[in-house]
């Protein structure tokens, strides 16, 4: 039986991580980002049933796309007669785009594996349609302390490809993806973003229950990682082994990918050194219900109402320019923004 598994969650909240240590499991296979559900998919007329001859070639050139270049830094064009023509001659036309998708996922691993996945933070907020599409898809939640999360996004750059010699091209891609990134941070939009995350998964557990979606804490992962990911392991059916903690730390906003080898707890603290009193301070008093819902503690810093009503003044400047930044990834504004501000699937 295929049984898909989505890793979602608040961006720079473990996602990656727990990818990682389950694809070291030998009977899954968990593909890289596709942004399908939040990106492609809403573009398309019926996603679940035959493509046309145009969202045929969407859809192709999207996921052809994909296999070159990591999602954020690929460019997919729109449908053209080769790529319908390409399409044709494979017979995808007959085919849907969730089954399209779930061939991308499928591409890099044997027929044989049981278990295979994908892990898109941002999908947090498509449980709904990625429970329709697939109900037997278990839903893992990475949640970590907003105050990390603030943390490593505001000093995150893009270190895949730390001594590597790259073409202009591919450089140029970095630069405009660590540029969309730099445009995106406010700490009160991140504030914000993981707040609406986090309802978004406790209300979509409280529509598919425990079984269909299962809450990792990014901390407990840091400091237990074999006790975590035991339990995690049984929920999911999936034999534990050691071997599965034996990962190549990558995608983490202070050290290379490659570098360092293992779980080490000390990402889980950073914050506390990086963040400024003020920072601390202004993250506790916008997400502190939700902190304390997820058995966070806060409310310790020292509030500076100064920084607080700058912040407040600056946030529809900073609305504006975090979604012009982002506006290629927005299929469709009105579901992408009611999605967010709602706190929930849609």
């Amino acid at each position: 039986m295929s049984i898909p598994i989505f890793i979602v969650g608040p961006s720079r909240s473990g996602t990656e991580l727990t990818r990682s240590i389950l694809n070291n499991c030998p009977s899954v296979h968990i593909s890289k980002e596709t942004h399908y559900f939040d990106d492609l998919r809403p573009r398309l007329k019926r996603p679940d049933g035959e493509c046309d001859a145009q969202d045929a070639g969407l859809v192709t050139a999207y996921f052809e796309a994909l296999q070159h270049h990591a999602y954020g830094l690929h460019r997919y064009p729109a449908a053209s007669p080769a790529h319908v023509a390409i399409t044709h001659r494979h017979g995808v036309r007959a085919r849907s785009a969730d089954e399209m998708f779930e061939e991308h996922c499928r591409a890099k691993m044997p027929d044989w594996l049981p278990f295979w996945g994908e892990k898109t933070p941002r999908h947090v907020f498509r449980i709904d349609d990625i429970r329709r599409a697939y109900p037997s898809a278990r839903i893992i939640f990475c949640h970590r302390d907003p105050r990390g999360v603030v943390a490593s996004y505001r000093d995150w750059k893009n270190r895949w490809f730390e001594g590597q010699s790259l073409d202009e091209d591919m450089k140029g891609r970095l630069k405009a993806e660590e540029d969309r990134v730099r445009k995106s941070y406010s700490l009160l939009i991140q504030c914000l973003m993981w707040n609406s995350a986090v309802k978004s998964a406790v209300a979509a557990r409280t529509r598919h229950g425990e079984n269909a979606i299962y809450f990792l804490k990014f901390e407990d992962l840091l400091s237990d990682p074999s006790g975590t990911i035991r339990p995690l392991c049984t929920w999911l059916d999936l034999p534990y082994s050691p071997n599965m903690l034996d990962i190549m730390q990558v995608n983490s906003s202070y050290t290379d990918a490659g570098t360092v080898r293992g779980v080490s707890d000390e990402p889980s603290r950073r914050w506390k050194k990086t963040l400024s009193e003020k920072e601390i301070g202004l993250i506790e008093m916008v997400t502190g219900r939700t902190m304390a819902a997820l058995n966070y503690q806060g409310g310790t810093a020292q509030k500076s109402y100064i920084y607080i009503m700058s912040e407040l003044c600056l946030l529809p400047i900073n609305v504006i320019r975090a979604f012009f930044a982002n506006r290629h990834r927005i299929s469709n504004i009105s579901d992408y923004l009611i999605s967010r501000a709602r706190g929930r699937s849609v």
